[in-house]
């Protein structure tokens, strides 16, 4: 009987999380979504994101083509790096 007590005791408290969590759902507002405006701001931000790891992803690459060791090459990475996070110290 206490256990058949204790498991409605948690369905009730799981019932009352679910239903708090419905209830807070009326608080977002989905509209944003449908909105041209902010679609293009949030497509053209994805975009500059991916365009940012570009150079560090296809340097190494680069310099292989242009005739540059390997090693070396992977180093590159390394040293860009670096900078970037140097940078970004400022």
């Amino acid at each position: 009987m206490a256990k058949l007590l204790l498991s409605q005791a948690s369905l009730s408290i799981e019932c009352t999380v679910i239903r708090y969590f419905f209830i807070d759902v009326e608080m977002f507002d989905f509209s944003l979504l449908r909105s041209v405006p902010f679609d293009l701001v949030a497509l053209l931000s994805m975009l500059i994101m991916l365009a940012y790891f570009i150079p560090f992803a296809f340097s190494s690459v680069r310099a292989e083509t242009m005739g540059m060791e390997p090693h070396k090459a992977a180093f590159l990475i390394s040293i860009l790096g670096k900078i970037d996070s140097k940078a970004f110290e400022t």
